[in-house]
């Protein structure tokens, strides 16, 4: 799976959308990573990483 997502920023996409960022951050932070109890979640760009790391243990190989 490539990640590599470029030129594009998240506030450009959410624009593009017609989504807050804050919003996104908010849904993202309170559904997923407070659900399932996983900390250092701050926002998308910043815990671009963390995301990652994330989609990669939960995908089946």
């Amino acid at each position: 799976i490539a990640m590599d997502i470029k030129d594009h920023s998240m506030a450009k996409i959410c624009n593009n959308l017609g989504f807050a960022q804050s919003a996104v951050n908010y849904q993202i932070k309170n559904k997923i990573f407070e659900k399932l109890h996983i900390p250092g979640y701050k926002t998308i760009t910043s815990s671009r990483e963390l995301i990652k790391e994330l989609i990669k243990k939960n995908i089946d190989m």
